[in-house]
């Protein structure tokens, strides 16, 4: 199964031990003003973007870059994919088929009312389904490539 955003790849031109060093100065507290929280390992990692404290950030969603970087001399390549939390998902598939519930019994209950009015009641609560799932799919594309560039930028590489 292919992911709904392919993971990015980049040549970083540290080493991979400063790569490495690098990953794990980018995380820890949000306190301390760190834009990840996460693991580093010998040649992965795993970065969640911290939010700013005090900051209303409830329903976007947050994404878990992993990652992995081999050593190339004196370069390093790095590839970084997505990962969503199980909470975004299934959130967005009750908002999916909610929509889809309420349109089919606003289908069966305007049948009386005229069956023009029950189709294009129908039509607008799909369209609003599939509209915040477009939201929610920009939200999660636009905050991983933000997240990838600040990780870009700390390894070297201008976004």
């Amino acid at each position: 199964m292919k992911p709904i955003i392919p993971p990015i790849e980049f040549v970083s031109p540290l080493s991979e031990v400063e790569v490495r060093m690098t990953l794990k100065e980018l995380c820890g507290s949000k306190w301390d003003n760190c834009p990840f929280d996460g693991e580093v390992n010998n040649n992965s990692f795993r970065l969640i973007k911290n939010q700013l404290p005090f900051v209303y950030t409830r329903g976007i969603p947050k994404p878990i870059l992993m990652g992995d970087f081999i050593g190339q001399g004196e370069r390093t390549k790095v590839t970084i994919s997505l990962h969503t939390r199980i909470t975004d998902i299934i959130g967005l598939l009750i908002l999916v088929l909610g929509a889809i519930g309420l349109s089919g019994c606003g289908f069966v209950s305007m049948l009386d009312e005229g069956f023009i009015v029950a189709i294009v009641s129908a039509m607008m609560i799909c369209g609003l389904g599939i509209g915040f799932s477009a939201l929610n799919y920009f939200l999660i594309w636009s905050s991983f490539h933000k997240s990838v560039n600040k990780v870009k930028k700390a390894l070297g590489i201008s976004p």
